[in-house]
């Protein structure tokens, strides 16, 4: 059979519209990747919209050959390949094999692309493992907007018997800790007032009252 006798064979074949998949080739610092988009436009509008603009079909789009990727700017190439792993390897390794590392890569890309689903995982599975540490659950509270997070955080540093200092203003920054250093001067007269210590209830509220964090947060 002839070449030319294949190819218009093959032009009235129709591609099917879930299984016909699209590959694309990311730049990630100096790193290319190419893999599936399906993943991408399923859990992110800014991938959607990126790939439903319109193509002209005589030039070479970006991402369909090696030497014209799409770049991926300001990301890193670990936290990229750790968001592959978990969107693609899942379904094949237990989440349960992912380290704190891997979630918090996600969690970081998915904040940034707007991909709700696995930044909803990402922030279920990292929640046990930062439980008491509070450094980190105000530092990544503030930076991804994950208030419950905050208020943990804080939380642990108003009940603790250490007081305030140094470390932790260059942890969470100075503003924070002038206002954690305040609601712990509040429990201390709340103290000395009613002779016990307030409930978790009412620091908790006093947190969302310093920190302007309102009751549907």
């Amino acid at each position: 059979m002839s070449g030319d006798q294949t190819n218009s064979r093959s032009a009235t074949y129709t591609r099917d519209d879930d299984y016909y998949l699209q590959s694309t080739i990311f730049l990630v610092e100096d790193r290319l990747f190419k893999v599936p988009i399906l993943p991408f436009t399923r859990e992110s509008d800014v991938f959607q919209a990126m790939f439903e603009l319109p193509q002209d079909p005589n030039v070479a789009q970006d991402g369909s050959i090696d030497e014209q990727p799409i770049r991926l700017e300001g990301v890193k190439k670990e936290d990229f390949k750790r968001l592959l792993n978990v969107m693609y390897a899942r379904w094949f390794v237990e989440e349960e094999n992912f380290s704190q590392e891997d979630w918090t890569s996600v969690l970081a890309l998915s904040d940034r692309w707007e991909m709700e689903h696995l930044r909803k995982l990402a922030i279920d599975k990292l929640t046990s493992s930062l439980a008491t540490d509070a450094h980190k659950l105000v530092i990544m509270g503030q930076k991804y907007n994950i208030k419950s997070w905050l208020m943990s955080g804080i939380h642990l540093l108003v009940i603790r018997e250490a007081p305030m200092d140094d470390e932790d203003a260059n942890n969470i920054g100075m503003i924070a800790a002038l206002k954690t250093a305040a609601i712990r001067e509040w429990t201390f007269q709340y103290l000395a007032r009613i002779m016990m210590p307030p409930a978790e209830t009412r620091i908790m509220l006093k947190i969302r009252e310093s920190f302007g964090l309102g009751e549907g947060d």
